[in-house]
C-alpha cells in the first residue's frame, strides 16, 4: 500500500511528514509532492535541523511537483492533503482513489498547521509539530486504528495555569476512573503534583514492560523517570503509540501536557497529541 502527501511547494510540510509516517508505519510506502513545486528545490532552512532532534529520517531531500509524480500519485491508496484546494488538482491527474484533506481531520482551528516557511523557530517547529500529527491521524483513520479506550487531553495554555490544568485532568480522571499521566517529558510538574497529595509512579517509555497498569489508582500519577529535552523524539515514535496502547488496554487515559507557552518560548509538544484524540481541553486561567 502506498500513502501520498501533498503540499504546495514539497519543502517543508509534505517531506517532513513523510519522514514521520515512515517511521510510524514502517510496513507501508510512503512519498510526498507538491502542486506548485519547482523540481529539484531544497528543502527550506530548518527541515533538516528539526528532523534530526526529532529523530526523524527524511528519506526525500529535493522537491517534486505532482506532474513527476503522477505515476506514484495514480497508484496510491490515500492520498493526504495539506489543503483542500489541493484534491481538484490532484483529481485532474485522474486520480480517483480516496483523499483527506487537513481541513477534514482537525476539530480545533488551532490544529490546522500553516505553511512555515519565513516562520519564527518556535512557529517554526509548531507548524510542523501540527502537521505531523495530521499525518499519523489521517493514516490511523485510514486503517481505522482505535484505541482500546478513550485518551482525554489537558493542555495548560501557558506555564501559569499548570496548577489549574493538573487539577482538572486530576478530576477528569477520577470521574472516567482514568490513569493519569504527566505526559510532559520536558519538565514534569512535580511540585505541583506534591500540592495535590497525588502519588508519583515513575515509568520509562523506553522500558514499558516494567509497568504494571492495572493496579494505578486515581490517587497516582505516571511521571517519566527522566527528563526530556526534545519531547518531539518520544512523541512521534512508535513507542508512544506503544505506550499509549498498553496505557488504555483496560481504561480510559487522562494525559497532562506541557504549556502551549512559556514566558520564553511557544512549546510545539502538545499539539502532537491530537494525532491520537480529539478530545483536547486547553486550561486558561
Amino acid at each position: 500500500m502506498s500513502i501520498g502527501v501533498i503540499c504546495r511547494m514539497n519543502q517543508a510540510r509534505s517531506i517532513f511528514a513523510e519522514g514521520v509516517l515512515t517511521k510510524n508505519f514502517p510496513e507501508l510506502e510512503f512519498f510526498s509532492s507538491g502542486v506548485e513545486a519547482q523540481s529539484g528545490s531544497s528543502l527550506i532552512d530548518g527541515v533538516e535541523e528539526l528532523a534530526k532532534i526529532w529523530e526523524i529520517s527524511l528519506t526525500k531531500k529535493r522537491s517534486s511537483s505532482i506532474q513527476e509524480d503522477q505515476s506514484e500519485i495514480l497508484e496510491a491508496e490515500l492520498i493526504i492533503c495539506a489543503e483542500m484546494q489541493f484534491e481538484p488538482l490532484i483529481r485532474k491527474l485522474g486520480y480517483s482513489g480516496k483523499v483527506l484533506n487537513f481541513e477534514q481531520l482537525v476539530t480545533d482551528s488551532f490544529f490546522m498547521p500553516l505553511d512555515p516557511n519565513g516562520l519564527s523557530v518556535d512557529k517554526f517547529k509548531r507548524e510542523l509539530a501540527k502537521t505531523a500529527a495530521i499525518a499519523i491521524k489521517a493514516v490511523r483513520s485510514h486503517l481505522r486504528l482505535e484505541f482500546s479506550n478513550s485518551i482525554t487531553v489537558v493542555t495548560p495554555n501557558s506555564a501559569s495555569d499548570s496548577n489549574l490544568a493538573l487539577a482538572h485532568a486530576l478530576m477528569e480522571s477520577k470521574i472516567n476512573n482514568a490513569i493519569l499521566v504527566d505526559a510532559d517529558f520536558r519538565a514534569p510538574n512535580l511540585s505541583e503534583i506534591k500540592e495535590q497529595g497525588l502519588e508519583e509512579i515513575e515509568f520509562d517509555i523506553q522500558n514499558l514492560d516494567q509497568l504494571s497498569y492495572e493496579i494505578i489508582t486515581n490517587q497516582q500519577i505516571l511521571t517519566h523517570q527522566y527528563q526530556i529535552n526534545h519531547p518531539g523524539q518520544v512523541l512521534l515514535s512508535p513507542n508512544f503509540n506503544t505506550f499509549l496502547q498498553k496505557l488504555t488496554q483496560d481504561r480510559p487515559a487522562v494525559l497532562l501536557t506541557a504549556p502551549r507557552y512559556t514566558n520564553a518560548n511557544r512549546l510545539s509538544d502538545s499539539y502532537i497529541f491530537s494525532a491520537y484524540t480529539d478530545n483536547i481541553s486547553v486550561i486558561s486561567a
